[in-house]
């Protein structure tokens, strides 16, 4: 059976980040994920995750300026030394929480440098953060967004992903593989999943095209959830998708934990 770990970037948004890890289990879950905590105190956090019983599987580092539209900065060479000071504290934080997984975004594009220059970047910092991170026991993940929200995003395809991950050659770079984003990128979920499931760290779910709950769009969640549970993957599988209506009716309250 798949375990869920609840995206707290999306669920509960109209209150802080400590109220909702509180609220997550209440609504039976044992285990979150959430974006950057920009602005919140770590150990408030720590403090309240071991309060609710839950564990943290996943958060992103720090993306840069969310409201503007930044998705990281990996791939921005001029900002290698506050990637790597954000990388550092992120794992300070993961070590606090003991979470194993971190979404470090490769950001998008700029105009003013070639491609390879910034997929060198990602490169060049992912290589220096992967032994770094696998003394602590954490894996560092690439996660594809998809071309037609994030035209300018440096990695857009599971390819690219993989492309990035055989560059770095390190066994805790591993593929975020997010079944919304790959719907609207690339499509071939399943058969996508399983060529990939070796490489994968992270699975997160959201239906095509709104990013809402599963069941109210364009896939088969069903087949696609017990396809995933045939293949073997053990790991938690993130809802990160826009609570809209009765955004946990899908799921029954005994299968969330």
């Amino acid at each position: 059976m798949p375990k869920y770990s609840l995206n707290l970037g999306f669920f509960y948004a109209d209150v802080p980040l400590i109220e909702r890890i509180a609220q997550a289990r209440k609504d039976g879950f044992t285990a979150v994920e959430f974006w950057w905590p920009a602005g919140v105190d770590h150990q408030q956090i720590v403090a309240a995750v071991r309060e609710a019983g839950v564990s943290v599987e996943l958060f992103n580092m720090d993306e840069g300026d969310y409201a503007r539209g930044e998705r990281g900065y990996a791939g921005d060479p001029s900002r290698r030394e506050e990637w790597r000071a954000s990388l550092q504290e992120a794992l300070a934080l993961a070590e606090a929480l003991r979470c194993p997984r971190i979404n470090a975004l490769t950001g998008d594009a700029r105009e003013d440098l070639s491609r390879e220059e910034q997929l060198e970047s990602v490169v060049e910092n992912l290589s220096w953060a992967a032994p770094i991170a696998a003394g602590q026991g954490v894996s560092l993940l690439l996660e594809p967004l998809n071309a037609a929200t994030h035209p300018t995003y440096l990695c857009r395809t599971t390819r690219e992903a993989q492309d990035l991950m055989d560059r770095i050659d390190a066994p805790n770079i591993q593929l975020q593989y997010d079944v919304y984003q790959a719907q609207r990128g690339e499509g071939d979920i399943v058969e996508t999943l399983r060529s990939h499931l070796d490489r994968i760290g992270h699975i997160q779910i959201a239906d095509s095209p709104s990013r809402a709950a599963p069941g109210t769009g364009e896939l088969n969640f069903a087949f696609i959830l017990k396809a995933i549970d045939d293949m073997g993957y053990t790991g938690y599988i993130g809802l990160e998708y826009k609570p809209e209506g009765d955004a946990l009716g899908w799921l029954p309250f005994d299968e969330r934990g």
